[in-house]
């Protein structure tokens, strides 16, 4: 016997399965058992819907002449669970669907009738079972008028707790592939944007480890901003809003809005105790680029020749 295929060989009025040993259930280490394969299980997610695998062995017959010309009807076969009290009875429709040569056979039986030299016998396990491996026996259901099968008599093949094989068929549940591939691709981004947010963010895009930044005059202007945190404050005259995008992956900007800034002015990060300033322009002039915490700066507006006090904390 191969490991897809179970041989049948006849004689006048008998059968002989090979490999094959019907004995009484209550003695299951007696009977052969044969793994009839494994299936995959998945929910259905978006246009990705499950199709069940049909697990398929070949069974081989082969009958001589006196077995085709005096068998009247077909040897049935058929797949048998046992209960908690030993005995056995046709696995459910709903757990199982039987294909022979292809075609469903509604009552899930498998029927052999000469000149055939073999069938295909495909089992498909119902979506409604849990995942795990199911021992179900393969059990003769009708003789066909056979006499013998394997050199035992149809009163002892056909004995309600007989069988002639052990069938052993796995289960696993999965996720669906395409809901693993997209859970994979968020999966990815959401890493890719941690480490940004918690490695690179700070290398490329440092933020104030100052606390404020005060600046008074000409007056009557007054204003502290908090810098803790930001990666840079923007004095400009007219409203600028930062994008949300832009604030995620470069950092949060603070901006100064006032008529006084005729001339962009950007502050950045330098250490703990000190920030840059830039003017962008030459309408404004500070004798240090390097402001330093508790000390006092002026911003001369060249033009107007008005003076802004700068204290950083």
């Amino acid at each position: 016997m191969s490991d897809k295929k179970i041989h049948f060989y006849a004689a006048p009025l008998m059968a002989v399965l090979m490999a094959l040993i019907t004995v009484s259930c209550s003695q299951d280490k007696d009977i052969d058992t044969m793994s009839w394969g494994k299936c995959t299980s998945y929910g259905d997610f978006l246009w990705k819907k499950h199709i069940p695998d049909t697990l398929t062995r070949e069974i081989v017959l082969e009958f001589n002449s006196d077995a085709e010309r005096y068998m009247t009807s077909p040897v049935v076969f058929g797949i048998f669970r046992k209960t908690e009290d030993g005995s056995l009875v046709p696995v459910d429709n709903n757990d199982l669907e039987v294909y022979v040569d292809g075609d469903r056979s509604e009552d899930n039986t498998i029927s052999v009738m000469p000149p055939d030299e073999s069938v295909k016998v495909g089992l498909v396990l119902g979506d409604g079972l849990d995942a795990g491996s199911f021992h179900w026996y393969l059990k003769t259901v009708s003789d066909g008028g056979l006499d013998r099968i394997n050199g035992l008599t149809a009163e002892e093949f056909g004995s309600s707790d007989s069988a002639l094989m052990e069938i052993v068929l796995k289960k696993r549940k999965t996720m669906n592939p395409l809901a693993g591939t997209l859970l994979g691709i968020l999966s990815a981004i959401v890493l890719v944007l941690v480490l940004w947010l918690l490695i690179a963010r700070p290398i490329f895009y440092p933020g104030f480890r100052v606390k404020s930044i005060s600046l008074s005059g000409p007056e009557p202007y007054f204003a502290t901003h908090r810098l803790k945190g930001a990666r840079k404050l923007v004095l400009t005259a007219k409203p600028e809003r930062q994008g949300l995008m832009s604030r995620l992956f470069s950092g949060r900007i603070v901006y100064g809005i006032n008529p006084l800034w005729t001339t962009r002015i950007e502050i950045i990060p330098r250490d703990g105790r000190s920030i840059r300033i830039k003017t962008l322009g030459p309408e404004f002039f500070i004798m240090s680029k390097v402001l330093k915490v508790r000390e006092e700066y002026e911003l001369e507006n060249t033009r107007t020749r008005g003076k802004t006090r700068i204290t950083v904390s």
